[in-house]
């Protein structure tokens, strides 16, 4: 019976450590106030960091970088809207 306590344990935490990293950044292209294209970039992570949304427009925008429009955190979800400059 113990060892099957540990198990369900060991499964529940890597199922939760698999979500947080699996996750992928997502992006939505739209327009921003200045009329430029924009991306909604949301990254979902148990951290709620916004480390790979910033990222992600690091690697959409290439060497010209990027403007961050609005960012919103709310552990396990972060977003940003970023503007190419």
């Amino acid at each position: 019976m113990i060892k099957m306590k540990g198990m369900k344990i060991l499964c529940l935490g890597l199922s939760a450590f698999l979500l947080g990293c699996s996750s992928s950044p997502k992006v939505n292209e739209s327009y921003g106030p200045s009329g430029k294209v924009s991306y909604e970039i949301s990254c979902n992570n148990m951290s709620g960091s916004l480390s790979s949304c910033y990222q992600k427009a690091g690697e959409i925008c290439e060497e010209g970088g990027y403007r961050v429009i609005s960012k919103h955190v709310n552990a396990p979800f972060a977003n940003i809207i970023a503007e190419c400059k």
